[in-house]
């Protein structure tokens, strides 16, 4: 039901955020040991490597709720329904001026 459905999203999320901020915490810790002079592989690729890792948890965020939550998904239609229906309104609008203008242009 909805209280396994929310146990699932938590647990994913907390999944998905340990292994994301695990390279930086290892970056960080394995600072004090690696001595490299100039900064080579550990200084430089790792800890792009790390900070990168952490956009993972942002990312994933979205696909967890997506595919756990339906309430989120329900959101997400809802708002492309309003988003779409704006788009279309704006869009015939503009059609519909310029083309009074082009036959006002004509006459």
């Amino acid at each position: 039901g909805l209280q396994r459905k929310g146990v699932t999203t938590v647990l994913l999320t907390a999944a998905v955020y340990c292994l994301s901020t695990l390279p930086t915490a290892v970056y960080y810790v394995g600072d004090n040991f690696v001595k490299e002079t100039p900064p080579g592989v550990f200084h430089v690729q790792f800890h792009r490597f790390a900070l990168n890792a952490i956009l993972l948890n942002v990312v994933s965020n979205f696909y967890i709720y997506t595919l756990t939550l339906t309430c989120f998904r329900e959101f997400l239609r809802s708002g492309a329904r309003n988003v779409l229906s704006t788009l279309v309104r704006v869009c015939y609008r503009q059609v519909t001026t310029e083309r009074s203008e082009g036959e006002r242009l004509l006459a």
